[in-house]
């Protein structure tokens, strides 16, 4: 299944990545607690924390850009991630995110 997910070039999303996103403290403090940007285990379809190789993402283009502002997304692209298409095993489902394995390293722009 083909699925949608913000990363840089290593495949590290942004809420992992140790000197970038992550460390935005407007960001997160916008993200933190938010009913819209439910982190997996808050998610009421999910209610779980990601497995060490399951990965978030998104359905489609529409729900990631629902999840992140286009400023966000701005600020995220000068920080070196971008929106992927990765394919994968889908482990988790919400109408926010989903989780999921990677089959492979192939990310398609």
């Amino acid at each position: 299944m083909v699925v949608w997910r913000i990363q840089n070039h290593k495949g590290i999303g942004p809420y992992r990545c140790d000197d970038s996103f992550a460390n935005d403290e407007e960001i997160l403090a916008h993200h933190n607690g938010c009913k819209k940007h439910p982190v997996p285990f808050h998610d009421p379809a999910i209610k779980r924390f990601p497995e060490d190789e399951e990965l978030c993402a998104f359905h489609s283009l529409e729900q990631l850009e629902a999840w992140f502002t286009l400023e966000e997304i701005k600020t995220m692209r000068k920080e070196g991630f971008k929106a992927t298409r990765r394919i994968g095993h889908i482990t988790a489902t919400s109408k926010y995110q989903v989780l999921f394995i990677p089959v492979s390293t192939q990310i398609y722009s």
